[in-house]
């Protein structure tokens, strides 16, 4: 069936996401770099036959470079995608590995508070022995001035050390609420980075397996546009039926 002069054959569609203002030009202006021009036989309407004008493989050949160079735009925003999702991860894994410290410290201090409870204990009932023997030394008043005097000495330095003790344990159960207040916080904080580093990990394997999906489509995509022009050089007239 006879065609008019200059009218573009359809080429075969551009990639999803690859078409962009250059293809429109090179695919929709009809033009193509090797126009094909009409053939007829003799002078009348009769047994004229006129071919498309635009080569097909010069159309693949322009819709395989669009496509290219969308595709490394593409590809290079997704690389920059990859190393972001990187450097998130790296920066999870730190804020991971601070909250493990932080419970280590908590630990220790449950412990310090533990000893320093045992030590109270002891000094209290070492006090009460003390207040025991002083109203007895009070009571039998036997005028050994010597012996009672010793006894409050030792009854006053007992005394500052429970003081003393009773000041650390203080000191210390306020450092251990501060303590077991930051690892709640910490822990709350270790679930989100949990949760970020699971949703990034699945992104980045999401843009990996793009990238080379898209690297394999290109690649097959060349070798086919290869392999057809090297057949066309051989004499194959595979597209010699589409001038008749």
């Amino acid at each position: 069936m006879a065609t008019k002069e200059g009218q573009a054959q359809p080429g075969p569609a551009p990639a999803a996401g690859a078409a962009g203002p250059e293809a429109v030009g090179l695919l929709g202006s009809g033009r193509t770099a090797n126009p094909r021009r009409a053939r007829g036989s003799g002078s009348g309407g009769s047994g004229l036959r006129l071919g498309p004008e635009a080569s097909p493989l010069a159309a693949v050949g322009g819709t395989l470079a669009v496509a290219g160079v969308a595709l490394l735009r593409l590809s290079g925003s997704h690389r920059r995608r990859v190393r972001e999702l990187t450097a998130a991860l790296a920066e999870a894994n730190e804020r991971a590995a601070a909250a493990g410290s932080t419970s280590g410290e908590a630990d220790s201090l449950k412990n310090e508070l533990q000893e320093l409870k045992a030590a109270k204990e002891a000094f209290q009932q070492r006090i009460a022995e003390l207040e025991t023997l002083k109203e007895q030394l009070s009571a039998t008043a036997t005028g050994n001035a010597g012996d009672l005097e010793a006894a409050r000495r030792r009854c006053a330095v007992a005394e500052a050390a429970r003081t003393e003790a009773e000041e650390r344990w203080r000191v210390a159960f306020e450092e251990l609420m501060r303590t077991k207040r930051d690892l709640e916080d910490a822990k709350g904080e270790l679930g989100l980075t949990r949760s970020q580093m699971i949703s990034l990990e699945r992104e980045l394997e999401h843009s990996q397996k793009w990238l080379r999906n898209s690297e394999k489509r290109v690649e097959q995509a060349h070798y086919d546009y290869r392999t057809s022009r090297m057949g066309g050089h051989r004499g194959d007239d595979t597209y010699g039926a589409w001038d008749a």
